[in-house]
């Protein structure tokens, strides 16, 4: 099965960044998501849970849509994954950091797509990842997630 990595997601890594943005110590194998997370956190809103954009329909730490809070919850219910989601849970840092992570342990997992891929995927949707309109938005993650891997 393809997803099957998401099922045994440590559960340390779900909460794997503080509402500081610092990231926690998960396993070694998945230092590489969290800091992906991370770096979406800080390109999307610059960790402020409380951003609003997209004319209001993007808010949170990650400037997430309803649709994606929507997308997270037919991924969990699919994989039978007990955690069910609302549109509120978008204002909570750790919610959305966990949706996200949620959808690009997914994503990573049916496509096999590489970190740029994936925040392109979380920029444009689930084929995101081959939208033309949003490869800078994969390059400038990747810049910053190779700055938080250099303690940057």
């Amino acid at each position: 099965m393809k997803w099957k990595g998401l099922l045994s997601l440590p559960l340390i890594l779900l909460g794997a960044i503080d509402k500081n943005c610092s990231a926690l110590q998960p396993d070694k194998k998945e230092v590489g998501l969290a800091h992906l997370v991370q770096a979406i956190c800080i390109k999307e809103s610059n960790c402020d849970p409380n951003a609003i954009g997209d004319d209001g329909r993007a808010a949170g730490i990650t400037q997430m849509h309803c649709i994606m809070v929507d997308e997270v919850n037919r991924i969990c219910k699919l994989l039978k994954i007990s955690l069910s989601f609302d549109y509120d849970d978008r204002w909570n840092a750790g919610e959305s950091k966990r949706m996200c992570l949620v959808y690009l342990r997914f994503c990573q997992n049916y496509f096999n797509l590489d970190y740029e891929q994936l925040a392109r995927g979380w920029n444009g949707g689930m084929y995101g990842w081959k939208k033309v309109c949003t490869r800078q938005y994969g390059k400038d993650v990747i810049k910053i997630m190779k700055g938080l891997e250099d303690g940057k």
